[in-house]
Protein backbone atom coordinates (compact mmCIF):
# COMPACT_ATOMS: atom_id res chain seq x y z
CA UNK A 1 0.00 0.00 0.00
CA UNK A 2 1.41 3.43 -0.89
CA UNK A 3 2.70 5.51 2.04
CA UNK A 4 0.34 8.35 1.11
CA UNK A 5 -2.62 6.03 1.63
CA UNK A 6 -1.37 4.57 4.92
CA UNK A 7 -1.60 7.90 6.78
CA UNK A 8 -5.42 7.64 6.91
CA UNK A 9 -5.64 3.85 7.35
CA UNK A 10 -7.23 1.94 10.20
CA UNK A 11 -7.45 -1.66 11.36
CA UNK A 12 -10.87 -3.35 11.33
CA UNK A 13 -10.95 -6.36 13.64
CA UNK A 14 -13.33 -8.34 15.86
CA UNK A 15 -13.10 -7.70 19.60
CA UNK A 16 -12.24 -11.35 20.36
CA UNK A 17 -9.30 -11.28 17.92
CA UNK A 18 -8.13 -8.02 19.49
CA UNK A 19 -8.25 -9.61 22.96
CA UNK A 20 -6.28 -12.58 21.64
CA UNK A 21 -3.58 -10.26 20.28
CA UNK A 22 -3.47 -8.44 23.62
CA UNK A 23 -2.72 -11.75 25.41
CA UNK A 24 0.12 -12.95 23.14
CA UNK A 25 3.41 -13.16 25.07
CA UNK A 26 7.04 -13.18 23.96
CA UNK A 27 9.57 -15.86 24.97
CA UNK A 28 10.13 -14.20 28.36
CA UNK A 29 6.42 -14.22 29.22
CA UNK A 30 5.85 -10.50 28.69
CA UNK A 31 2.90 -9.37 26.55
CA UNK A 32 4.04 -8.17 23.12
CA UNK A 33 1.36 -5.48 22.89
CA UNK A 34 0.50 -4.35 26.41
CA UNK A 35 0.76 -5.39 30.05
CA UNK A 36 -2.41 -6.74 31.71
CA UNK A 37 -2.58 -3.73 34.05
CA UNK A 38 -2.51 -1.22 31.18
CA UNK A 39 -5.65 0.01 29.47
CA UNK A 40 -6.28 -1.04 25.88
CA UNK A 41 -4.28 1.28 23.66
CA UNK A 42 -6.13 3.13 20.91
CA UNK A 43 -3.72 1.92 18.25
CA UNK A 44 -2.57 -1.35 16.78
CA UNK A 45 0.81 -1.26 15.04
CA UNK A 46 0.73 2.58 15.16
CA UNK A 47 -2.68 2.80 13.43
CA UNK A 48 -6.14 3.23 14.99
CA UNK A 49 -8.39 0.20 15.15
CA UNK A 50 -12.14 -0.29 15.01
CA UNK A 51 -13.93 -3.24 16.55
CA UNK A 52 -16.22 -4.74 13.92
CA UNK A 53 -18.75 -7.40 14.81
CA UNK A 54 -19.23 -8.66 11.22
CA UNK A 55 -15.66 -9.99 11.06
CA UNK A 56 -15.30 -13.51 12.51
CA UNK A 57 -14.67 -14.12 16.20
CA UNK A 58 -11.45 -15.87 17.19
CA UNK A 59 -13.27 -19.19 17.75
CA UNK A 60 -14.84 -19.08 14.26
CA UNK A 61 -11.66 -18.45 12.25
CA UNK A 62 -10.62 -21.41 10.15
CA UNK A 63 -7.82 -22.00 7.67
CA UNK A 64 -7.31 -19.38 4.97
CA UNK A 65 -10.01 -17.07 6.37
CA UNK A 66 -10.00 -13.31 6.73
CA UNK A 67 -9.62 -12.11 10.33
CA UNK A 68 -8.53 -8.46 9.97
CA UNK A 69 -8.65 -5.68 7.40
CA UNK A 70 -6.26 -2.73 7.08
CA UNK A 71 -7.59 0.01 4.83
CA UNK A 72 -8.24 3.68 4.27
CA UNK A 73 -12.00 4.11 4.85
CA UNK A 74 -11.91 7.45 3.01
CA UNK A 75 -11.28 5.53 -0.23
CA UNK A 76 -14.59 3.69 -0.17
CA UNK A 77 -16.83 4.96 -2.93
CA UNK A 78 -20.43 4.77 -1.92
CA UNK A 79 -23.32 5.41 -4.24
CA UNK A 80 -27.02 5.18 -3.77
CA UNK A 81 -29.27 5.97 -6.70
CA UNK A 82 -33.01 5.81 -6.47
CA UNK A 83 -35.47 7.39 -8.76
CA UNK A 84 -38.66 7.22 -10.71
CA UNK A 85 -38.87 8.19 -14.35
CA UNK A 86 -42.09 8.93 -16.16
CA UNK A 87 -41.63 9.62 -19.85
CA UNK A 88 -44.25 10.59 -22.41
CA UNK A 89 -43.88 9.51 -26.03
CA UNK A 90 -46.15 11.67 -28.16
CA UNK A 91 -44.06 12.01 -31.32
CA UNK A 92 -43.98 8.39 -32.36
CA UNK A 93 -45.31 7.07 -35.67
CA UNK A 94 -48.33 5.59 -33.87
CA UNK A 95 -49.19 8.88 -32.17
CA UNK A 96 -48.97 10.83 -35.40
CA UNK A 97 -50.91 8.25 -37.38
CA UNK A 98 -53.49 7.05 -34.83
CA UNK A 99 -53.40 9.77 -32.17
CA UNK A 100 -52.04 7.35 -29.52
CA UNK A 101 -49.79 8.49 -26.72
CA UNK A 102 -47.45 6.19 -24.81
CA UNK A 103 -46.16 6.53 -21.26
CA UNK A 104 -43.16 4.72 -19.83
CA UNK A 105 -42.75 4.31 -16.11
CA UNK A 106 -39.39 3.16 -14.72
CA UNK A 107 -38.29 2.74 -11.12
CA UNK A 108 -34.57 2.63 -10.35
CA UNK A 109 -32.93 1.15 -7.30
CA UNK A 110 -29.18 1.01 -7.29
CA UNK A 111 -26.42 0.78 -4.75
CA UNK A 112 -22.66 0.68 -5.21
CA UNK A 113 -19.75 0.16 -2.85
CA UNK A 114 -16.31 0.07 -4.39
CA UNK A 115 -12.75 0.37 -3.21
CA UNK A 116 -9.49 0.29 -5.17
CA UNK A 117 -7.37 -2.85 -4.69
CA UNK A 118 -4.31 -0.78 -3.74
CA UNK A 119 -6.08 0.67 -0.70
CA UNK A 120 -6.84 -2.45 1.29
CA UNK A 121 -4.84 -5.24 2.92
CA UNK A 122 -6.71 -8.33 4.04
CA UNK A 123 -5.08 -10.58 6.65
CA UNK A 124 -5.90 -14.28 6.43
CA UNK A 125 -4.95 -17.28 8.47
CA UNK A 126 -2.45 -19.68 6.99
CA UNK A 127 -3.79 -22.39 4.72
CA UNK A 128 -2.43 -25.81 5.55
Amino acid sequence: MPAEERKDCSWFINETVLNHIANIEDTTGRPIWRCPTEAMPGQLDLYPYHEVSILPQIADIGENEIFAIFMNPKQIQHGNRRGIELRKFDETTESLEYGEMFLRFRKRDGFLVARPKENIVVLKTKAE
